[in-house]
């Protein structure tokens, strides 16, 4: 358990909330400030499907990195703002408590995404099978003939961080594993480093949730890419 709160808050510290009675609905906002002992202050997506569902006296966990510790906390909303922009008051915790971030650097995950063949345009909706801050695994079907050789552009689509273009991968070996193909893909840079801090922060999410979490995190967040 944490006593010194303050040591662990910074502006703009990304902070997952989670709602509802199997905190199933999430949403991820970054620290404005804080008031000791009364308030935090965040940011709200003003995109947010929870909105209908987040209300003054909503309670919550959030859960956030420092270093290699995973922190989190109990807290309910004390207000919520819509003018001049969407903030979120929430009560300022009692306690705060730590864990250590999960010991593996890959993480399974069930996100479809885009690849696409830079040199042919083409592109083929795939699934991320596992991630990590230097690579993926991607299944595609067993009959594909996409062209993996080329310079390939990669595309993920989730809560956690949105749509994420400007990731660019390269081939580095494949496994055959029934009806699909699961290719294994270094991230061979970024076209900016927001995009490369965006990514890093997504692993990093996969990197903060317990087990309980993952397989929910992975179902809700199969989207189609169009």
């Amino acid at each position: 358990m944490v006593e010194n709160l303050e040591s662990y808050f910074s502006i703009d510290l990304l902070v997952y909330l989670f709602f509802g009675d199997r905190q199933d609905k999430r949403v991820n906002t970054r620290l404005l400030g804080w008031n000791k002992g009364v308030f935090l202050l965040t940011t709200f997506p003003p995109a947010s499907d929870n909105k209908q569902t987040i209300m003054s006296g909503s309670r919550c966990i959030g859960r956030f990195i420092h270093q290699s510790l995973v922190l989190s906390f109990e807290t309910r909303v004390l207000k919520l703002e819509s003018f001049p922009a969407p903030l979120l008051y929430l009560q300022y915790p009692k306690h705060i408590t730590t864990s250590a971030l999960r010991k593996s650097k890959r993480y399974q995950t069930s996100i479809k995404c885009k690849v696409k063949d830079i040199v042919n345009n083409e592109a083929m909706i795939c699934i991320v099978t596992d991630i990590s801050k230097k690579g993926c695994r991607v299944a595609f079907p067993a009959q594909s003939k996409f062209h993996l050789k080329n310079r390939l552009h990669l595309t993920l689509k989730h809560e956690a961080v949105g749509l994420l273009n400007g990731i660019y991968i390269a081939k580095r070996n494949e496994t055959l594993s029934g009806d699909s193909v699961e290719v294994g893909f270094e991230i061979v840079g970024f076209t900016n480093n927001d995009v490369k801090n965006r990514y890093e922060e997504f692993v990093n999410f996969y990197g903060s949730m317990p087990e309980i979490f993952e397989e929910t995190v992975s179902k809700l967040n199969s989207i189609f890419i169009e």
